[in-house]
C-alpha cells in the first residue's frame, strides 16, 4: 500500500497534533450559494492545497461531521471549521466562494482614498435626485470616476460585479415582459382582483406583500420585483386601486426573506456558526414576517392612500 492510498479518518484532536511550526488561528467558514466548492469535496477541489488551510470539522444541515472529510460533498450553507495562518485566512475573506466568521488581520484599506469615494457617490446620489441626469448615466459615470481617482483598480471592476444576479436578472426581466405582453399578468391580476369582491382593498394589498415575501424566499429579491410588479399593477388597475402603492408593496416584501436561511447572504451567513435549523428561521422569521406586513401595508396606506 502507497500514501496516495491511505485514507483520513479522523480529525487532529489537540493543538499539539495540528500544523506544529507556524501560528495558527481557528475560523468558522460558511459556504454561500454560488460558491465554486458547492457540489464539490474537499479531495476534488484541492481546498488544502489552493488555500493553504485545514478542515477540522464539517457542520451540515444541522449534523456535525469529523470523520473522512475529504469525501464530504459540500452544500449551500454548510459550515467548515478550518485552521489556517492569517495571511490564508486573509486570503479566504477575500474571496467570493466563502464568508469568513473571522475579521482580517490586516485589511487592505485605502484610507486617502476615502474623500474621493465620498465624494463620488454623493455626486452619483445628488445629480440623480435633482434630475440632471438618470440614474443609470450617473452610476457608471460615478464607476469610471472611480477608477480614474485609484478607489477602483481595473483589474478589481470584473470581480466587483455580482454576475449571478446579472444573469438571472438577465432570463427574469424578459420573463417579467412576456408575462405582461402574453397576457399572463393580466390573467395573473384579474384572478388576484377577483378577491377584492369579498375583501376589501387594504387586505388585497396585504395578499400581494405575503406572497411578494414567499416568492423571495426561493428567488432573489431582484427577481421577485421584476415578476410580481407587472401582476400588482395589472390588479390595482383592475379594482381601481392606485398602482404605484401595490408597487411599494411589493418592492418592501421583496425585502422580507426571514422564513429560511437560504433566502439571503445574512441568514446564510449564521446558518452553520450558530447551529441553527431551518425550522428556527421559520419559528422567528414567521411572526415578524406577519408583524412587518400588517406594519407596512398600513405604514403604505397611511402616506399614500389606496
Amino acid at each position: 500500500m502507497t500514501l496516495d492510498e491511505l485514507t483520513l479518518v479522523g480529525t487532529p484532536t489537540t493543538e499539539a497534533e495540528m500544523r506544529p511550526g507556524e501560528e495558527q488561528t481557528l475560523v468558522e467558514v460558511v459556504v454561500p450559494s454560488g460558491s465554486t466548492l458547492v457540489g464539490e469535496t474537499l479531495e476534488s477541489s484541492t481546498f488544502r492545497e489552493r488555500y493553504d488551510a485545514t478542515v477540522l470539522a464539517f457542520r451540515s444541515h444541522g449534523e456535525l461531521i469529523h470523520d473522512r472529510l475529504d469525501q464530504v460533498t459540500i452544500r449551500v450553507g454548510d459550515t467548515l471549521l478550518v485552521q489556517a495562518s492569517a495571511n490564508s485566512i486573509d486570503r479566504l475573506s477575500a474571496n467570493r466562494d466563502f464568508i469568513v466568521a473571522h475579521e482580517a488581520s490586516d485589511p487592505d484599506y485605502r484610507t486617502d482614498k476615502i474623500p474621493a469615494a465620498i465624494a463620488i457617490v454623493f455626486g452619483v446620489v445628488a445629480l440623480a435626485a435633482l434630475g440632471v441626469f438618470p440614474i443609470l448615466v450617473t452610476a457608471l459615470g460615478g464607476v469610471v470616476a472611480m477608477v480614474a481617482t485609484g478607489v477602483l483598480r481595473p483589474t478589481e471592476l470584473y470581480d466587483s460585479v455580482e454576475w449571478n444576479v446579472i444573469f438571472l436578472l438577465a432570463g427574469v426581466i424578459p420573463l417579467g415582459i412576456a408575462l405582461e405582453q402574453s397576457g399572463g399578468a393580466e390573467l395573473l391580476g384579474g384572478l388576484v382582483a377577483a378577491s377584492a369582491d369579498f375583501l376589501p382593498l387594504i387586505a388585497v394589498l396585504w395578499v400581494f406583500y405575503i406572497a411578494t415575501g414567499l416568492i423571495t424566499e426561493v428567488i432573489s429579491n431582484n427577481a421577485s420585483v421584476v415578476l410580481m410588479i407587472p401582476v400588482a399593477i395589472e390588479a390595482a388597475i383592475r379594482i381601481g386601486a392606485n398602482p404605484f402603492v401595490f408597487v411599494l408593496a411589493v418592492t418592501f416584501a421583496a425585502s422580507t426573506s426571514f422564513l429560511g436561511p437560504v433566502g439571503y447572504q445574512t441568514n446564510l451567513f449564521v446558518y452553520g456558526p450558530g447551529g441553527y435549523k431551518f425550522t428556527d428561521y421559520f419559528r422567528i422569521g414567521a411572526p415578524l414576517q406577519l408583524l412587518l406586513s400588517v406594519v407596512t401595508v398600513a405604514g403604505i396606506v397611511s402616506f399614500w392612500g389606496l
